[in-house]
């Protein structure tokens, strides 16, 4: 059907053409009707030829395209009919491809955002579940400790009641004892009494807290039964274990001035071990101390007279705004003591060991110091006089400073690399005395009327 469509447009066209050329046949004959008188006949020959082939020219025009099958018009109108769906399927490729791309553009989008949200999804749900987890272990932690803390204080009370029973067993089996053996257990089995007596007492002594350590001893003291001096005493306390004992108010409470309260008087704590003991605003008189184990021991604002430490082991005791009448602290061990407003008053330190200590703010009159070790101590603003006696003592590598030394008998004292700075020596006797330089004596704020290591009379003013 195209094709005739075709065909019937070539036959128009032929149609035209020849119509055309009828046209210009008849108006060649009438210019040539018009000028036949100036034409020749050679002339008008050729001109009907050229007119002929012309003719025959146009004539096979037509016949030319038709050779082909199809006009050039029907040609162009193909290639136009082809190119519309060409390029319509062209475009539907490019935008199917661009939609693809977009899709893929789109679905490539879609799956970063959905890892991000994952991520953050298992991001959150880790911090969720840590969270939880240090939950978990802070509430188990809690509960850990909240029963550890319960265990504790049950252990604590089940302890406490334990010494509770036992200080009232030992109290109820000294109760049964005396009212079988009398008030001194001097009765017939007197001997065998007493070793039970002791022997159970040491073993209380030992098992029971501090708190109740003073009550039991107070009780025995009190009863007449042990710890005193002035008295045949039923049992005996030495090597009884009193460590950790507080005879009286906190260790945190300083009193200026030494009390008179809580007086004890002929108490014996010889041979006894007081480690880390306190003895806070006590008043001793002809008391014991002999070979007693008292390192670390807290003497704070006692009051004491007629008191021996002789061999007892001091170290690292803190004697504390305290005034001390005839104490015997011959022989003792007192390395790394600490003395402060201290007052001692006919004190004996012969021969004892004060290696290390610090002595402040304090005051010695009438006391002796013979052959004392004293090296290494830090001394400072105290006093040293009437009649102390220091021969022989050793101070080496000591520091003395704004300290007061009057009428002082240092005879054959050690000062080896010792500090005298601004202290004062009024009518001390440093004869013999080794290490002892005059540079020392330059540090001192005052040397007045003092005896040198070579017999010579030395005053720095």
């Amino acid at each position: 059907m195209e094709t005739h469509r075709h065909n019937s447009l070539v036959h128009k066209q032929i149609k035209e053409i020849r119509l055309e050329e009828i046209v210009t046949m008849n108006i060649s004959a009438i210019y040539s009707n018009d000028n036949r008188e100036l034409t020749s006949p050679m002339e008008k020959k050729e001109k009907q030829q050229s007119k002929q082939h012309e003719y025959r020219r146009r004539r096979q025009r037509p016949q030319q395209f038709m050779d082909y099958g199809h006009t050039r018009f029907e040609w162009i109108q193909l290639i136009a009919t082809l190119t519309v769906p060409i390029a319509i399927a062209i475009f539907t490729i490019l935008d199917s491809v661009q939609q693809m791309n977009q899709s893929k553009n789109q679905f490539n989008v879609q799956l970063r955002i959905a890892a991000e949200n994952r991520e953050t999804d298992l991001h959150i749900a880790s911090e969720n579940r840590q969270k939880d987890l240090d939950i978990a272990s802070e509430n188990r932690w809690k509960d850990y400790k909240i029963a550890e803390e319960t265990r504790v204080k049950d252990r604590e009370v089940a302890d406490d009641e334990q010494k509770h029973s036992m200080l009232i067993d030992h109290q109820t089996f000294l109760s049964k004892l005396i009212l079988k053996e009398g008030v001194h257990l001097n009765n017939t089995n007197y001997e065998a009494a007493r070793f039970v007596a002791r022997f159970k007492t040491l073993i209380a002594f030992r098992q029971l807290d501090p708190k109740r350590k003073t009550l039991l001893f107070k009780s025995l003291y009190v009863g007449k039964l042990a710890g005193r001096l002035d008295e045949d005493m039923a049992i005996d306390l030495s090597s009884a274990d009193l460590s950790n004992i507080d005879f009286a108010s906190p260790r945190d409470h300083i009193a200026l001035t030494p009390p008179s309260s809580h007086p004890y008087y002929s108490v014996n704590f010889s041979d006894t071990n007081l480690k880390n003991a306190s003895f806070n605003s006590v008043s001793f008189f002809n008391v014991s101390f002999v070979e007693a184990m008292m390192d670390d021991v807290i003497m704070l604002s006692t009051l004491t007279a007629l008191i021996s430490f002789r061999g007892a082991s001091l170290l690292r005791a803190k004697f504390l705004y305290s005034h001390y009448i005839n104490i015997n602290f011959a022989t003792a061990k007192l390395d790394g003591s600490f003395f402060e407003h201290f007052e001692c008053d006919q004190c004996s330190f012969n021969v004892s060991s004060l290696i290390g200590i610090r002595i402040q703010n304090s005051k010695f009159v009438n006391s002796t110091f013979t052959d004392t070790k004293m090296d290494h101590s830090f001394i400072t603003e105290s006093e040293f006089s009437n009649n102390v006696n220091m021969r022989n003592v050793s101070l080496t590598n000591s520091k003395i400073h704004n300290c007061t030394f009057i009428g002082v008998d240092m005879r054959r004292c050690e000062m080896h690399g010792s500090s005298l700075l601004n202290s004062k020596f009024i009518k001390v006797n440093f004869d013999e005395c080794k290490g002892l330089t005059i540079e020392q004596l330059k540090q001192a704020d005052i040397v007045s009327e003092s005896i040198l290591p070579n017999g010579t009379v030395y005053s720095s003013n």
